[in-house]
C-alpha cells in the first residue's frame, strides 16, 4: 500500500490491523462488501431463472426427455473443468431419473470441443442419443453441432469461453458471456455454468429435498483448476466447496488426496498443484475419461485403482514436460538473444507432445512475461482425414500474462487473414489454435503484431502492507481471505530488517531462508531461485558467526503442513536490499541469467 495512506478508524474496526490494511489496499470501502467477502453465503448466488439466456428452453427440453425416457449424452471437455462439469451433470441427472451417458473426447485423436470426429465417435458409442449436453466447450463448435443436428440430435451447450460472433446451431446455449445474457457474473468457470443448470433443474423438478452442497467439491475443483477469477459467485462456490473437499466424502476425491499426499487442510493451491494435475493427466497422456470416472465412482477401492493410474499418468506427463520445456526454453533464449525486444514467443516443433503444450506455454509465459504459444504437428492419420488437401496440421496452446487478451487477439488475426486459423477458442489468459502447416510462419508474424499492438500490463511488485503479524495471526488471516487465486491473490507483504539466521539450498536450485522478524521466526522459500550462489555465500558467513545479514524482502503468504501441523511459510518474490555487516547490497542490477529479456517492457 502507498506510504502515507490513512485508513479511516471506522473502517471495519473489529478486524485485525493487517487484514484491515489488505482489504483497504484491495479497494474495499463499505462494511457490507467486507462482510460478503469474508463470509460469503450460498444465498448470495443470483438465481439463473429468467436471466441466464436460453435456460428455460434447456429446462423444457430436458423435462420432455425425462418424460419420454430419451437418452442424453453428457459431452465433457478433457480438462478438470470439463470433467467436473460432466460428472456434476451425470450424477444429478441419473439421480433424478434421466437416462444419461458420459463421453470425454481424446485430446489428440478427436481434438477440443464438439469436433466432427468427436461427435461421430460419440454417436458410434451411444447411438440412441437424442440430446447432447456439452460441458466447458461447444460455443464455437460449429461443424460438430451442425453435424449432430443433421443426424437428428439436439444440442444444449454449457460453456464459459468467449463466444464467436455467430451462434452455433444448438437449441440452447448457456453461457453468461453471450451478448444476450444478463446473468450478472460473467466470470464463471464451465462447472459454474453447469451448476446453474442443475440449480434451475432441481427447482423445475421440485427436488428441494436433494442437497446440492455435497456437489460443491466438484465445482471448486473445476473452478480453481481452470484459473477462474475467485471473486463474486466463484468465490462463494469455492469457499464452500473447499470445505466439502476437506471432508473427502467423495471416494474419488479421497483417493486422489491419498495418492497426492494432500494436506488435511486443503487450500486452493493444493487443488491446483496436487489434485488437478492428476485429473488432467488422463486427458494428456492416458485415457481421457479416467479422471471423470474416478470422480464418478461410488466405490472407494475402484476409485483408488483409478487414482493410482492417474498418478502414474501424471508422473509420465511430468517427465515429458520437464524434458520438452527445457528444449523450449533453449529455443526461447535464442530468440530473445537475437531480438530482446520481441513482444511474444511462438515455439513450434513436431517433437512436442500435444498433451503438454499448454503446460509448456504456461511455464514459458511465467518465465518470460510475454504472450506465448507452443505448437506441434499432428500426425494422426484419422485426425488428418478431416482435412483433405492439407499438407500438415499444427495444433497448439497459448498463454498470456495479465492485460493481454488471447481470445481477442485470435479473433483479430482471423479477421485480418481469414482462413489462416482452421479453428481457435479460449479466453483472455489461455487459448488453443489449429492451423495449416503453411500458415505457421504467418501466424508467428501476426501474433507478434498483436502482442506489439496491445502490450501486456507491466506488473510492478508493490507490497500491500508491512509484515508485522505473528505466524498465528497470519494463519487466521489466510483462513479468512482464502481462497487465493486469480482475482484474489495471496497478499504481498514487505518484510523489512529481517535478520537472516541460516540458509538452506535444496537440489542446487531452490532457496530457503530462515529469518527473525519482529520477534517471530519465519521460513522463506523460493523455487528455482536466482540467488542460490549468493545465498551460499551469505549462509556460510552467518552460520560461522562472521556476518550479520539484514534483508528487505517482498514475500507472499503461504502455508506448509508437515505431519499434520500447519505453519506459515513465506514465498520469496524479491530481495529489495540486503545489509551485510551494515553495508548495503543493491539488487536492482541483478537479472536471472536464464531469463534474458524478461524485465524489458513488452
Amino acid at each position: 500500500m502507498s506510504e502515507g495512506v490513512k485508513i479511516p478508524v471506522d473502517f471495519s474496526p473489529k478486524l485485525p490491523s493487517l487484514l484491515r490494511e489488505l482489504l483497504w489496499a484491495r479497494g474495499f470501502r463499505e462494511q457490507v462488501s467486507v462482510d460478503k467477502f469474508l463470509n460469503p453465503t450460498l444465498s448470495d448466488i443470483p438465481s439463473p431463472l429468467g436471466i441466464l439466456y436460453d435456460l428455460e428452453i434447456a429446462l423444457s427440453r430436458l423435462l420432455q426427455a425425462r418424460e419420454a425416457k430419451e437418452e442424453i449424452t453428457i459431452f465433457g471437455d478433457y480438462d478438470v473443468d470439463g470433467s467436473t462439469s460432466a460428472v456434476l451433470l451425470v450424477r444429478c441427472l441419473r439421480d433424478w431419473g434421466f437416462r444419461v451417458q458420459l463421453y470425454i473426447p481424446h485430446r489428440v485423436e478427436e481434438g477440443y470441443g464438439l469436433t466432427k470426429k468427436a461427435v461421430e465417435k460419440c454417436l458410434d458409442k451411444f447411438p440412441q442419443t437424442k440430446i447432447v449436453i456439452s460441458c466447458d466447450c461447444g460455443v464455437s463448435s460449429f461443424e460438430g453441432v451442425a453435424w449432430l443436428k443433421a443426424h437428428g440430435v439436439e444440442v444444449i451447450v454449457t460453456d464459459h469461453h468467449e463466444p464467436a460472433p455467430e451462434r452455433v446451431e444448438a437449441i440452447a446455449v448457456l453461457n453468461p458471456k453471450q451478448k444476450n445474457c444478463i446473468y450478472p457474473d460473467k466470470k464463471l468457470a464451465g462447472v459454474g455454468v453447469a451448476f446453474l443448470l442443475i440449480l434451475a433443474l432441481r427447482k423445475a423438478l421440485g427436488r428441494s429435498d436433494y442437497p446440492l452442497k455435497p456437489l460443491l467439491d466438484l465445482v471448486a475443483l473445476g473452478t480453481i483448476c481452470d484459473l477462474a477469477e475467485l471473486t463474486g459467485v466463484n468465490r462463494i462456490l469455492v469457499k464452500h466447496g473447499l470445505k466439502v473437499l476437506e471432508s473427502q466424502a467423495r471416494p474419488g476425491v479421497r483417493a486422489l488426496c491419498e495418492v497426492s499426499s494432500a494436506p488435511k487442510k486443503l487450500r486452493a493451491k493444493d487443488i491446483g498443484f496436487l489434485i488437478g494435475p492428476r485429473i488432467n493427466a488422463s486427458g494428456r497422456v492416458g485415457l481421457p475419461d479416467k479422471g471423470a470416472h474416478c470422480l464418478l465412482s461410488p466405490d472407494l477401492e475402484n476409485a483408488r485403482n483409478l487414482a493410482r493410474d492417474l498418478d502414474m499418468s501424471n508422473r509420465i506427463r511430468r517427465q515429458i514436460q520437464e524434458t520438452q520445456t527445457e528444449e523450449a526454453r533453449r529455443e526461447a533464449r535464442q530468440l530473445l538473444e537475437a531480438n530482446p525486444s520481441r513482444a511474444s514467443l511462438v515455439l513450434s516443433s513436431p517433437a512436442y507432445h500435444l498433451g503438454i503444450v499448454g503446460l509448456m506455454a504456461s511455464r514459458l509465459c511465467e518465465t518470460y512475461k510475454r504472450p506465448c504459444a507452443v505448437l506441434t504437428k499432428v500426425d494422426d492419420e484419422h485426425f488428418l482425414a478431416d482435412y483433405p488437401g492439407k499438407t500438415g496440421i499444427w495444433k497448439g496452446s497459448l498463454r498470456a500474462p495479465l492485460g493481454f487478451h488471447l481470445a481477442q487477439a485470435l479473433q483479430n488475426i482471423n479477421l485480418l487473414e481469414p482462413g489462416l486459423l482452421i479453428s481457435f477458442g479460449g479466453h483472455a489468459l489461455a487459448a488453443g489454435v489449429t492451423l495449416d502447416e503453411q500458415g505457421v510462419a504467418r501466424f508467428k508474424e501476426l501474433f507478434e503484431y498483436e502482442a506489439i499492438a496491445k502490450p501486456s500490463e507491466t506488473v510492478n511488485l508493490l507490497h500491500e502492507a508491512d509484515l508485522l503479524a505473528s505466524p498465528q495471526e497470519l494463519t487466521e488471516l489466510m483462513d479468512l481471505m482464502e481462497p487465493f487465486g486469480q482475482g484474489n491473490p495471496s497478499p504481498l507483504l514487505r518484510a523489512s530488517e529481517a535478520k537472516l539466521r541460516r540458509i538452506q539450498v535444496m537440489k542446487e536450485e531452490h532457496l530457503k531462508l530462515f529469518i527473525d522478524l519482529n520477534g517471530h521466526h519465519f521460513s522463506v522459500l523460493q523455487f528455482r531461485s536466482p540467488w542460490v550462489s549468493l545465498g551460499r555465500e551469505w549462509g556460510e558467513g552467518v552460520s560461522h558467526g562472521r556476518d550479520t545479514v539484514l534483508l528487505d524482502l517482498l514475500v507472499e503468504l503461504s502455508e506448509n503442513e508437515w505431519n499434520g501441523r500447519r505453519s506459515v511459510e513465506l514465498v520469496l518474490r524479491e530481495i529489495l536490499d540486503a545489509k551485510r555487516n551494515g553495508e548495503s547490497h543493491g539488487f536492482k542490477e541483478f537479472q536471472r541469467k536464464d531469463e534474458i529479456g524478461t524485465r524489458s517492457s513488452v
